[in-house]
């Protein structure tokens, strides 16, 4: 899987997105966070994600990032 990634920080959030151990308690509205993933897999199990595109948004969760991804018909 590859991603592109857009994240459009104000300045009111940009600080507390940038401390790792307080960025998951930022408000996700006031914050842009969106994906575009792309799949690519020569695993017969997975091979019905070859060529799939998706969009999703992204925010900070305690520890990393909550992806939610949905399919482009």
């Amino acid at each position: 899987m590859s991603c592109g990634r857009r994240l459009v920080t104000p300045s009111a959030v940009r600080d507390a997105l940038g401390d790792p151990a307080a960025r998951h308690r930022a408000d996700p509205a006031g914050h842009y966070f969106r994906t575009d993933p792309l799949f690519g897999t020569g695993a017969e199990r997975y091979a019905r994600l070859d060529g799939t595109v998706g969009i999703g948004s992204g925010r900070c969760i305690e520890g990393g990032v909550r992806h939610r991804v949905c399919e482009v018909l």
